[in-house]
């Protein structure tokens, strides 16, 4: 099989080993903790994105003790993020306007998931041009507004941006070079870039891709 993609995170862990280097990070313990250093620095330390948002309250927590300020009671556990659908209406609502616009249930679907309330977004720029709604990838659901979703409304500022962080098209596409193409023909105008400049980035990341993604024996 072929090596499709890769990407790398990294993570805050406590030095079990005292900079020994002898404890294998493998065997670190990755349960959150908040340091406190004399000066009252606080540090998160491991931890995982799922539970972010109450290490963050937990944190703020100590904090204001540590300022002497007033408790004040976290609503992280009461509060959706601002792209979440309010209610089952709301979401079926959105549902219906994908599929209005000719988009298959899958899409939608990945849509839906993938940005939430911003969909709308998405949806508002196929009903403007509707040759974005087209899929980037046959089998996957990725579709071009996406791409300009991100160029205008995510900051993405280059091809590598856009395809590896916004629409992993880098990690999962194994019509790389296509894609490449085809995402600087429609964000080139966006980014005003001229010829030159695109041809230059698209063959610096193809540099990279093809010095990262490997055939196996």
């Amino acid at each position: 099989a072929d090596i499709l993609g890769e990407t790398v995170g990294l993570r805050t862990l406590v030095d079990e080993g005292g900079g020994s280097g002898k404890v294998k990070p493998s065997a670190v313990n990755r349960e959150w903790m908040l340091d406190e250093s004399r000066d009252g620095m606080l540090r998160p330390l491991g931890g995982k994105l799922t539970s972010a948002r109450i290490e963050a309250a937990l944190t703020l927590d100590r904090a204001l003790a540590l300022l002497e300020k007033p408790h004040i009671p976290s609503l992280t556990d009461k509060k959706l993020l601002i792209w979440c659908h309010r209610d089952a209406k709301e979401l079926q609502g959105d549902r219906e306007t994908g599929r209005s616009l000719g988009l298959d249930p899958e899409v939608v679907e990945h849509l839906l998931r993938r940005f939430g309330r911003c969909s709308r977004d998405i949806f508002s720029a196929i009903q403007k041009d509707s040759t974005l709604s087209r899929r980037l990838e046959p089998e996957l659901p990725f579709i071009a507004a996406e791409l300009v979703h991100a160029a205008q409304k995510e900051m993405a500022m280059d091809l590598e941006d856009v395809l590896r962080r916004r629409v992993p098209l880098l990690l999962l596409s194994r019509h790389k070079r296509e894609i490449l193409k085809d995402t600087l023909e429609l964000l080139s105008p966006l980014w005003g870039w001229g010829e030159a400049q695109g041809q230059s980035e698209l063959e610096e990341v193809l540099r990279k891709v093809a010095s990262t993604f490997v055939k196996k024996a």
